[in-house]
Parts: structure tokens; C-alpha cells; sequence
């Protein structure tokens, strides 16, 4: 069984905007959309993520805990994580990079002769 406000409603077959209008009152501010609050967080997260990127280039951490195993453990006096070394990619590693340029290539090429196919008809017309 319906309450008195809601039967009254029924009653007058007002819509769900009219009845919202009505109990929020002519004055009332509307309150942002969705997409808005959403895009305004992104925002939001991006900056703070961008303020710590920036706050750690002001003072890096380059003596503290080990990271990046860039050194030679063999060597006398020695650690894997010093701050000098050298690395050399292994051939797995050249085979995958060359692998995605190629594929990075041939989506380029696909791209432009898709692009070329579209355009053409328009920028060949004969001449009238």
C-alpha cells in the first residue's frame, strides 16, 4: 500500500522528474554530472602522481636500498647492485625488440594503405 505523498503522486500521474522537482524545491542547485566527478578524479590522481614524480626528483634515492642489478658480483670488494656497470642485452631480448618494431611497421604500413584506399576515390575524380 502506497503512502499519502506517493498516492497523490499516482493519483495526478506526475512523473519521477516532477515528483524529484518537487521535493528538492525551485531553488535548489543541481548536482554535477557523473562524467564530471569521474573525469575531475582522474584529474585528480593524475597531479598527485605527477607531485610525487617531481618530489622525488628534488632529492633521489640514489644511496639507499639496492635496485637495479647493474654490477659485476665477481669482482673483489664487489656487489650485484653498485652504481656503475654495464649491461648488454642476450639475443632473446634483440629478437623480441626487432619482433615488435616489425610488427609496429607493419601496422604503419597497413594504416596507410587502408588510409590511401579511402582517400583515393575522393582525390582522383576525373576531370569534368
Amino acid at each position: 500500500m502506497r503512502g499519502g505523498r506517493a498516492r497523490e503522486w499516482a493519483e495526478r500521474g506526475e512523473s519521477d522528474r516532477a515528483r524529484g522537482e518537487e521535493q528538492r524545491g525551485a531553488g535548489s542547485a543541481r548536482l554535477p554530472s557523473r562524467s564530471l566527478v569521474l573525469a575531475l578524479n582522474v584529474l585528480g590522481v593524475l597531479c598527485k602522481r605527477i607531485w610525487l614524480l617531481f618530489a622525488a626528483f628534488q632529492t633521489p634515492n640514489v644511496q639507499g636500498a639496492p635496485g637495479v642489478s647493474v654490477g659485476n658480483a665477481n669482482l673483489a670488494g664487489a656487489t650485484a647492485f653498485n652504481l656503475v656497470g654495464s649491461h648488454a642485452p642476450t639475443a632473446a631480448e634483440v629478437v623480441i625488440a626487432a619482433g615488435a618494431a616489425a610488427c609496429a611497421a607493419a601496422y604503419l604500413l597497413a594504416a596507410c594503405a587502408l588510409a590511401y584506399l579511402l582517400a583515393a576515390p575522393h582525390m582522383l575524380r576525373p576531370a569534368e
